[in-house]
């Protein structure tokens, strides 16, 4: 099933983004709009990227799982090792 299914890493990231990732995003961000913050920009930036690391993260925890259940992730489309190295940059 995952051999058949082509996806750009970016595509992957993309999906990634729109899901727990833009809720941390948004509460970063608006705790800054909140306590007035002078780079919102900066903020959104550090939450976007905090986002996809716990997306990443959770990838790796459940990658086990994943696999048994065919369900299509980085973790299981790029394996382990990839991913992990998307993890420290």
């Amino acid at each position: 099933l995952l051999e058949t299914i082509n996806l750009s890493p970016e595509e992957l990231f993309t999906i990634y983004r729109g899901k727990t990732g833009m809720l941390i995003e948004a509460s970063v961000l608006f705790g800054g709009i909140i306590g007035r913050a002078p780079d919102l920009e900066l903020l959104q930036a550090y939450g976007r990227h905090l986002g996809l690391a716990f997306q990443l993260q959770d990838d790796l925890d459940d990658l086990e799982e994943d696999q048994h259940a065919g369900k299509l992730t980085l973790s299981t489309f790029y394996g382990k090792e990839k991913v992990a190295q998307w993890l420290q940059q």
